[in-house]
């Protein structure tokens, strides 16, 4: 596992580490039709500069992983040394801003690493904003063999669920919308909870077959 929040906040108050879909979630709430506008109708280099300033006021992890050199290269040094700790097959899941991680990571490692599965759940990767900054050209990583790639529909984090279309080659990678368990919780409410998706069986299954097709 590769835990890099430590980087960005102050845990030492906390008794335990907390979800952190549970913090972003109330900073993520971009409303669909901004995040159309923004990729369709504005000049690129304005569009560019118009996501900085909205991610900056309202996305503090990802701008600070986006906009401050130091941090990005320690973030993804946690990840690095992870997957260069191991030299067999690996499966790689990835949640949330860390699929963005694990994308910058595996595009630079690219035929360094064997990935067997990598597994992407609630991932902004579709979205044009974040594809800005992400390592070019939008490719599959060359080391990843297979790329299951999983959303709820109401996750607001992913809002746009489908990267089958977003990363050559096209077709590669397996979208599947699922609806998260704790987006069925009336009082916990969370569709982008990673704790949920993790215990999704779609997810539980794809890893599962990754492992025994793996050997391990």
């Amino acid at each position: 596992m590769a835990y890099w929040a430590d980087l960005l906040h102050d845990c030492s108050a906390r008794s335990r580490p907390l979800d952190a879909t549970q913090q972003t979630i109330p900073r993520c709430r971009l409303d669909r039709r901004w995040t159309a506008a923004i990729s369709q109708r504005v000049d690129e280099r304005l569009r560019r500069l118009v996501t900085r300033m909205i991610v900056r006021r309202l996305l503090p992890d990802i701008a600070a992983y986006f906009f401050d050199p130091g941090v990005r290269d320690a973030i993804q040094s946690r990840l690095l040394t992870a997957l260069l700790a191991h030299s067999g097959p690996l499966i790689v899941v990835a949640h949330s801003m860390g699929t963005m991680i694990a994308y910058d990571v595996l595009h630079a490692l690219g035929d360094a690493v064997d990935v067997r599965l990598w597994v992407t759940l609630g991932s902004p990767l579709g979205i044009a904003a974040v594809q800005d900054h992400l390592a070019r050209p939008l490719a599959v990583p060359g080391g990843v063999r297979a790329w299951r790639n999983f959303a709820d529909r109401l996750d607001p984090v992913a809002l746009d669920r489908t990267l089958s279309s977003e990363f050559a080659p096209a077709g590669f990678i397996r979208d599947a919308w699922i609806v998260n368990p704790s987006g069925l919780d009336p009082e916990g409410f969370n569709p982008h909870s990673g704790t949920g998706y993790l215990s999704h069986p779609a997810v539980r299954s794809a890893v599962r077959a990754a492992i025994a097709s793996s050997g391990r």
